[in-house]
C-alpha cells in the first residue's frame, strides 16, 4: 500500500497489520521527508519502505532523509526519476526544473540527483538498501510485461513472445 503517512496512527497502523497489510511504502515529498510516519511504522508493518523521487536541488534532503530512515530501522529507500504530469508541470516549471524528452517528459536531472545520492550514502557506510528505479526502464520492462499477459490471451495465432 502506498501512503504519504499523513494519516498513520499507531492505531491505524496496527489495524492495517490486522487486516493483513505486509508491506507499507511511504511518499514522504508530502511532508518535506520527514521520516516520523514512516519510523512510527517500522515493528508494526513487517516491510516499510520510503519511495520518492529525486527532485533536482534536493539531493542534501535525500540524503539526510536515507540516513535519519537508516536510524529509525526501514527496509529500503527506492528513488525514482520525476516524471513530468499534467499535474505536476506547473509546478515543476514553478521551480525552474529541466525537461527531457523521452518517452514521457522527465526531469532532466533527476537521474544524475538519485545516483550522486546513491553515491554519497554508500560513502557514510549506511546499510539501507537503496534502489533507483529510472523511468526508461520501468517502461521498457511494465511494457514488456504487458506485452507477454496480452499475448497469453490470444492462443492458438501460432506467435513466440520474443520481448
Amino acid at each position: 500500500m502506498y501512503t504519504n503517512g499523513l494519516l498513520a496512527t499507531k492505531e491505524n497502523l496496527r489495524r492495517l497489520a490486522g487486516a493483513g497489510l505486509d508491506e507499507l511504502r511511504f511518499d514522504l515529498t508530502a511532508v518535506r521527508y520527514d521520516v516520523e510516519k514512516a519510523a512510527m511504522a517500522c515493528g508494526i508493518i513487517e516491510t516499510v519502505t520510503v519511495e520518492v523521487p529525486a527532485i533536482e536541488g534536493e539531493a542534501p534532503q535525500l540524503e539526510k532523509m536515507a540516513l535519519e530512515l537508516a536510524a529509525a530501522g526501514v527496509g529500503h529507500l527506492n528513488l525514482h526519476q520525476l516524471r513530468c504530469t499534467p499535474h505536476s508541470v506547473a509546478k515543476m516549471i514553478e521551480r525552474g526544473l529541466s525537461f527531457i524528452h523521452a518517452p514521457f517528459v522527465l526531469s532532466a536531472w533527476s537521474e544524475v540527483v538519485a545516483l550522486e545520492t546513491m553515491a554519497r550514502l554508500l560513502e557514510t557506510g549506511t546499510e539501507l538498501p537503496v534502489h533507483f528505479c529510472s523511468f526508461l526502464y520501468k517502461y521498457h520492462s511494465q511494457n514488456s510485461a504487458s506485452r507477454r499477459r496480452s499475448a497469453a490471451a490470444l492462443p492458438g495465432t501460432g506467435h513466440t513472445v520474443t520481448a
